[in-house]
């Protein structure tokens, strides 16, 4: 049964071109109140590391209250049309800070309609599978690690420990308009650093929401894993 114990969501909004009230957000004034109302650490120009003076706002370090908790924000990215961030939490409580960052935007130029083309959801979890990680290869594969590699690599004072690292594919999509294009997404899938192999911790990233990733993990359970896993998913709350 997948036991999640870490959660972030990266959200990427597309607007309409003049959508965003991009000049009145760049008054020093309005960055200060957007500084104070999600208490950002940081905020500040990507491309140069100077205060505001480009197309890209950048906000790291903050907060924002979901219900009767506070939520961390790790990043804020806002361009002339687009709204990008990444949050400690799923893509349902993702979409209560869209919500709120929006209501932020139309405070500081009602007369723009902000009107959004498309969004896309990335969601990153550290979870405990009921997978072990060999699992992952063919018999031939895990033959070749076992069998072959080791002799080639050992050292005069040295024995190869092979330990399973990095798995990631690029997602790519084809849209039939041409008026904008998803940027690759990764589906990521690999032992979670620092942990123990015996443990089963995985880093998953997946280019969906939350329930899709919660689905996908069920399923990769089901196709590799030990046993049967139950229909309902364990979710453990993130240590504050």
């Amino acid at each position: 049964m997948a036991e999640i114990l870490q959660v972030f969501t990266i959200a990427r909004h597309l607007m309409a071109p003049e959508s965003l009230p991009w000049s009145p957000l760049l008054l020093p004034t309005n960055v200060q109140r957007l500084r104070e109302r999600y208490k950002f650490a940081e905020l500040t120009n990507a491309a140069s590391g100077s205060p505001i003076v480009t197309n890209q706002l950048v906000a790291s370090g903050g907060e924002y209250q979901c219900g009767e908790t506070i939520q961390p924000i790790q990043q804020l990215i806002v361009e002339p049309n687009v709204i990008q961030f990444q949050v400690g939490a799923d893509s349902d409580k993702a979409d209560v800070f869209y919500r709120n960052f929006i209501e932020f935007l139309g405070g500081l130029d009602s007369k723009v309609p902000l009107k959004e083309y498309t969004r896309t959801y990335q969601t990153i979890s550290v979870v405990k599978l009921d997978v072990p990680f060999e699992a992952m290869f063919s018999e031939g594969m895990r033959h070749f690690l076992s069998n072959s590699v080791p002799p080639r690599l050992t050292l005069s004072d040295a024995e190869p420990e092979i330990r399973f690292g990095h798995l990631v594919w690029q997602v790519f999509y084809k849209t039939e308009t041409t008026d904008y294009v998803y940027t690759p997404k990764l589906l990521t899938i690999e032992p979670r650093s620092g942990s123990k192999l015996s443990d089963h911790v995985y880093y998953v990233q997946t280019p969906t929401d939350f329930r899709m990733h919660m689905e996908l993990l069920e399923q990769f359970e089901r196709a590799l894993g030990t046993h049967e896993p139950k229909v309902a998913l364990q979710v453990k709350k993130r240590a504050r």
